[in-house]
């Protein structure tokens, strides 16, 4: 039987975010083709997780806390790669390459980058924001890059800005995939939704919609703004903001998308794909985000999505969405078929099936 490894320090059995979401992914479908072995990071929870975890799946723990336990954890992966004959080991993000000398030669060795710290960090300062968690500059983190058997890289862009600095020998374009699941359509869009975590450029993003676009949306049309997720934490509503409720966390997309009838993402910094975008097109929820959002998902800009960059820009795509029905279900439609055609299991994560099941 095929076997392999993922090496993480993300909490894979809970919810909430969207690099959680990415993970999750890879690890469902990696478990369709092989045995998988998670390698978490960190110290072992009280609650028993392994109901939690998809079939085919074990996790071991191996806890972190000084810079001593690198080289004991060096050596238990090494061994476990070693005696049971993994194919592939997949490392979770870029600051977890010291497990590089874990890997044994006839092991594949894959980064999972999910975003460009170095491109991340640019977008943050270009905001005056200080690096929300940690430096890494260019050369150094292309350097790592090519130290690897294969790097996945989640959007066209980061793909691109990755190709011209180390060539694209090893590098694999690795979407987010999602599968189409149309929600009932309301009568007339009512509630306008975000669904966030409480991550810095998510923060950014809802401040500056409640303070850049929400006051240009007449009354008159009766829309709610419902935010859905650990933003609710990091909302500022002391300041009298109508019709703005703050719905909490859910670990349930379904029930969560079924109460959104236009999607937002008002995301103005950041790196790498905006799985939220993924998962509302895929419910076929009309989605409005900003230039910089679109990343990954190009192809369905003024077809699939709307894209806007100033705030007026960004409410009126919200009201014509709103007011116009034919231009609703249009969007909707549209939406679902970027995602069967782009975002499907074997389009996303095909590359990765043809290393496991190579010879």
């Amino acid at each position: 039987m095929i076997r392999c490894a993922v090496i993480t320090d993300i909490a894979v059995w809970s919810t909430g975010a969207g690099h959680i979401a990415r993970l999750r992914a890879l690890i469902d479908f990696l478990a369709r083709y092989s045995l998988v072995t998670i390698v978490y990071i960190g110290r072992k929870p009280a609650e028993n997780i392994v109901p939690l975890l998809p079939p085919r799946v074990n996790i071991v723990f191996l806890e972190h806390e000084h810079k001593s336990d690198e080289e004991r954890n060096i050596l238990l992966v090494n061994k476990l790669l070693s005696f049971e004959n993994y194919k592939i080991c997949f490392i979770e993000y870029i600051h977890l390459s010291y497990f590089l000398r874990a890997i044994p030669d006839h092991v594949v060795s894959v980064l999972d980058a999910h975003d460009i710290i170095s491109e991340r960090n640019k977008s943050f300062n270009s905001l005056r924001y200080d690096n929300w968690d940690y430096e890494m500059p260019a050369e150094r983190e292309f350097k790592i890059y090519r130290l690897y058997d294969k790097v996945m890289l989640i959007s066209k862009n980061d793909f691109d800005i990755s190709a011209r600095k180390t060539g694209k020998r090893n590098l694999i374009l690795a979407p987010h995939p999602m599968r189409i699941k149309r929600k009932e359509r309301a009568a007339a869009p009512k509630v306008i939704g975000f669904v966030a975590s409480d991550y810095l450029p998510n923060v950014d993003a809802i401040c500056w919609f409640l303070k850049e676009v929400w006051p240009s949306i007449p009354k008159s049309l009766g829309l709610e703004l419902h935010l859905y997720g650990l933003i609710c934490r990091k909302v500022p509503l002391n300041n009298g903001i109508e019709n703005v409720f703050l719905k909490g966390f859910a670990s349930d997309l379904d029930i969560m998308y079924s109460q959104i009838d236009i999607a937002i993402n008002p995301v103005r910094m950041g790196s790498g794909m905006k799985i939220k975008n993924i998962e509302a097109l895929a419910y076929g929820i009309p989605l409005v985000t900003t230039h910089h959002g679109s990343s990954g998902i190009e192809q369905g800009i003024g077809n699939s999505f709307l894209t806007a960059q100033t705030g007026e820009q960004f409410a009126e795509s919200v009201i014509r969405l709103a007011l116009d029905n034919e231009m609703y279900q249009r969007f909707s439609d549209n939406a679902l078929i970027l995602v069967e055609k782009q975002f499907s299991d074997e389009k996303c994560f095909g590359q990765i099936k043809k290393i496991l099941l190579k010879k």
